[in-house]
């Protein structure tokens, strides 16, 4: 597929990340006080945590306004960057 035949992003618009690493205390507050950083504080309902079978990892789903797609490359290369981030989607 060629890159113009993909579908674009509209901003503004509620956009998803996951995060996933090791399981830890450290990894949700992180993960959240990075996406606030770029995009804004953030509800209860926008951030979800999910433990893996043996709970030795965990996802963080975080739902935020997305303004650009600057500001989410931004926001992406800011949480891999981290020690704590095993992978972003």
């Amino acid at each position: 597929m060629d890159t113009k035949d993909m579908p674009r992003i509209e901003f503004p618009c509620r956009y998803p990340i996951k995060v996933m690493g090791e399981a830890g205390p450290g990894l949700p507050a992180f993960v959240t006080r990075t996406v606030e950083h770029h995009a804004g504080d953030l509800g209860a309902e926008d951030v979800q945590v999910r433990h893996s079978r043996n709970r030795n990892y965990m996802s963080i789903t975080v739902f935020l306004q997305a303004e650009s797609a600057d500001q989410i490359a931004q926001l992406f290369a800011e949480l891999k960057a981290s020690p704590l981030v095993r992978m972003v989607l």
